[in-house]
């Protein structure tokens, strides 16, 4: 099975409907009496939690929920879990600043500390188990890479690099977790030239040796073994590996570790050091490479987990530039590369080498899988139901024994903004919501499905046309949604931009741009043979008010609200989304990346009850200084001006894109995909 992990994504069903466990108890019992309610099982809850980017995923059979902090910030626990094992206790990646690079065959600096309490992962022995936690604030602290020393010499203040800050989490239920910074490379004319000690150690300088590592976080720096050509300094130590002393050239940083505490490794893309082969992320805490300052000048690399390769080449001849080490990496605690110097004299204090901040990701389990009544999309389980989650098309195959009535909600593609002078912006995908049997006879009689999610309409490139119509998508042939309408060109050829919700009107072209509603016309109607009157997939999109010297377009139309008229003054907003049944508020099924605590699809304001939004509108464009229209929540696309690109629909929303004006080098905003989700009982 798979489950989309999203950098952004809030963190989860209880933060946004209240407290699942106190719902249950008061409407169904506790199961074992003690009021009025039946005696039906409470379902498991997962722990809910803020703070940092969150990412909800699946391990095995199990899924988790991450939270990944790159700056001091706390981690904030709203409500404990339920039924859920050790679901009250966070696993913990903690990763210091590295240290900086050395100067004058400069070592390279040493990785901050790894501390990792939980299960053993990586390769890393574990520091302890997993910390348990209450219904309150833990402060998390993120040390800062040290600096890299100057390239002057002498350093009026040395020349070893400087040690990282510590990371930390704090909390009342268990003792504060500190890292140790890394320790700052070893320079030639300073304390014996040796590595400063650290969470790993600091490489040193020439024949000296490097500083050593705190036992349990990381290792010692290398020593460069010689004084002479190529005036090597040595690798910082890493969170797995000693530094190493020279090889040829500067020594190499020691290696990190590889712990994937913020979803699937190979998929994780921005978290951490991409160490050693494509895909392979999430490596943390490498040291620094050493400098070679004159001979065969081979840099020394840095270690696996965001360490920076030292410098290399004749630093130390007038006739050659100064070369600097590399910064570690932030957000992984790598050690900083090994600096060379310049010897003439008033030369421009030059710093590079720093060492890279560090990094705190917490993680818990919140449910385990359990096995599926039929195939397709993606699967998830929460709550008493299953969820197929179709980001594309695909087909859900019930088994002959399948007897379930499932419950569907499904969002066709947005519409595409048009490029104009003052275009359009695009409407929402239409929606449908509902229940649907499949009751199957036996064994040999499955039931294939086929699902179409339909893709956004493009955005309009070229000066004047409609944007492109979003897709529709459908569960089987009598459930589909049509696709938003595009919006609005100038001029722009017939028909009005309609679909499940309109398309917005460009400046001086304004026309009804309807959506699937009530006061839908009939000829409207005529063009969506599936579509039953009377019912709403969607709402129209603005028109535009003629004026000077600003001019405004109509906002797309959304799937809870239409979109706004322009105005001389003002674009259109985008109507506003409507908020997916409580059934999929599953994190695993939320559409698109979306912004923010749980936002769960959408671009700024994620609706008055939180997330899990869908079909926004797009906003419309405006030509001058105010800014482009704002987008309806739930994934519509903000809208640009003379001189502000628009912005596309979110993935998986069905938001409208954003209109735009004929700026050089715009185009309209894409609408975004839609999004088919079925559930049933598990």
């Amino acid at each position: 099975m798979g489950v989309r992990s999203s950098q952004s994504r809030g963190p989860g069903l209880n933060e946004t409907d209240g407290h699942l466990l106190e719902y249950f108890r008061n409407t169904f019992g506790a199961g074992g009496g003690g009021n009025s309610g039946p005696n039906v099982p409470i379902p498991p809850v997962g722990m809910t939690a803020t703070g940092g980017v969150v990412s909800t995923y699946a391990s095995g059979s199990d899924f988790y929920r991450s939270h990944l902090f790159t700056s001091t910030g706390q981690f904030v626990v709203t409500a404990l879990s339920f039924g859920i094992p050790d679901g009250d206790e966070i696993e913990a990646l903690v990763v210091a600043g590295g240290g900086g690079g050395g100067s004058h065959s400069g070592g390279g600096g040493g990785a901050g500390g790894l501390l990792l309490y939980g299960s053993p992962t990586g390769g890393k022995t574990a520091n302890g188990s997993a910390l348990p936690v209450g219904v309150q604030p833990y402060t998390i602290t993120i040390g800062n890479g040290g600096a890299g020393a100057t390239a002057t010499y002498p350093s009026p203040s040395g020349d070893d690099g400087g040690d990282g800050g510590v990371s930390s989490i704090a909390g009342p239920t268990f003792s504060t977790v500190t890292a140790t910074g890394g320790g700052g490379g070893g320079g030639e004319t300073h304390n014996g030239n040796v590595g400063r000690p650290g969470g790993s150690g600091g490489g040193g300088s020439r024949n000296a040796a490097g500083g050593t590592g705190v036992s349990g976080q990381g290792f010692a720096g290398g020593n460069p073994g010689t004084s002479g050509n190529p005036y090597p300094g040595g690798g910082g130590g890493g969170a797995s590996a000693v530094g190493t002393g020279p090889n040829g050239g500067g020594g190499v940083g020691g290696a990190g570790f590889q712990i994937a505490f913020a979803g699937p490794a190979a998929t994780t893309t921005g978290v951490g050091a991409l160490n050693p082969g494509p895909g392979q992320y999430q490596w943390f805490a490498g040291g620094g490479g050493g400098n070679s300052q004159e001979g065969p000048a081979i840099p020394g690399a840095g270690g696996a987990g965001g360490g920076g390769a030292g410098a290399g080449g004749n630093g130390n001849s007038g006739s050659y530039p100064i070369k600097m080490g590399v910064n570690g990496l932030a957000s992984t605690g790598g050690g900083g590369g090994g600096n060379q110097y310049n010897g003439r004299p008033n030369q421009t204090p030059t710093t590079e080498g720093n060492g890279g901040s560090g990094v705190v990701i917490v993680r818990y389990k919140v449910g385990s899988q359990s096995t599926a009544k039929a195939t397709g999309g993606l699967v998830s389980f929460y709550g008493t139901k299953t969820i197929h989650s179709f980001e594309y098309s695909g087909t859900f195959v019930a088994p002959g024994s399948f007897n379930e009535t499932l419950e569907y909600f499904i969002i066709a593609g947005g519409g595409g903004g048009s490029r104009s002078d003052v275009g359009g912006a695009g409407g929402a995908g239409g929606y449908l919501t509902g229940t649907t049997p499949i009751n199957n006879t036996g064994p040999g009689n499955p039931t294939t499905t086929t699902v179409s999610v339909g893709a956004g309409g493009y955005g309009a490139w070229f000066v004047g046309p409609n944007g492109g119509t979003g897709n529709p998508s459908s569960f089987g042939t009598p459930l589909t949604a049509y696709g938003g309408g595009a919006g609005g060109g100038n001029p722009a050829p017939a028909p009005e931009t309609y679909g499940g919700s309109g398309g917005g009107s460009a400046y001086s072209n304004n026309r009804d741009q309807w959506g699937l509603n009530p006061s839908t016309p009939a000829p409207v109607i005529a063009t969506f043979p599936l579509y039953t009157p009377g019912t709403t997939q969607g709402y129209p999109g603005g028109k535009q008010s003629s004026g000077s010297p600003v001019f405004g377009s109509g906002g797309g139309g959304g799937a809870g609200g239409a979109g706004q008229a322009g105005t001389p003054t003002v674009a259109g907003a985008g109507g506003i989304g409507i908020r997916i049944p409580t059934t999929f508020h599953n994190p695993a099924s939320a559409p698109g990346p979306g912004t923010g605590p749980q936002v769960g699809g959408g671009l700024g304001s994620p609706g008055p009850a939180g997330g899990f939004y869908v079909g926004g509108g797009g906003g419309g464009a405006i030509e001058g200084t105010p800014a482009g229209g704002i987008a309806g929540y739930g994934g519509g696309g903000r809208g640009g001006k003379n001189s502000q690109a628009s912005q596309s629909g979110v993935i998986n929303t069905g938001g409208g894109g954003g209109g735009a004006d004929n700026g050089p080098g715009f185009r309209g905003g894409f609408g975004g995909s839609g999004i088919v989700l079925v559930a049933y009982p598990t």
